[in-house]
């Protein structure tokens, strides 16, 4: 995996909540939006783009940021394959999102959910920072 693909990947995992975030529509969205984009993926992917760009940091200030458990580390092909998952069920949920069909589009991103996000966030995220 290359060094972007890890940190898009890791980006993942902190973006739990962009689904709701992205539904949404106005003007109030586009400013929770933005303050979303901010907050919740630029700072940690900031975290994570400095440790493996220039070296500063630690991993366990990545971890911090990403709640990203040592066991993506330890298991970086069950990472991988995870990520995958998750790249293939956003590829199935633009397939069926082009039929128009509701329900089709509705269930798809139930499985995004369930297997690409939640397949990686159940083994590879921990709780949330306080």
């Amino acid at each position: 995996m290359t060094v972007g693909a890890a940190i898009l990947a890791v980006t993942a995992m902190v973006s739990g909540t962009v689904g709701p975030v992205l539904a949404a529509g106005g003007e109030d969205t586009i400013k929770m939006r933005v303050q979303h984009m901010k907050a919740g993926i630029a700072k940690p992917f900031g975290v994570a783009k400095a440790f493996v760009t220039k070296g500063t940091g630690t991993a366990a200030d990545v971890a911090k940021m990403t709640r990203a458990l040592p066991k993506i580390w330890e298991d970086w092909a069950g990472f991988e394959a995870s990520a995958k998952v998750l790249a293939d069920e956003a590829a199935k949920l633009a397939t069926v999102a082009a039929t128009g069909d509701a329900a089709a589009i509705k269930a798809q991103f139930a499985m995004v959910g369930k297997n690409g996000c939640g397949g990686c966030h159940k083994v590879y995220r921990g709780d949330k920072v306080k």
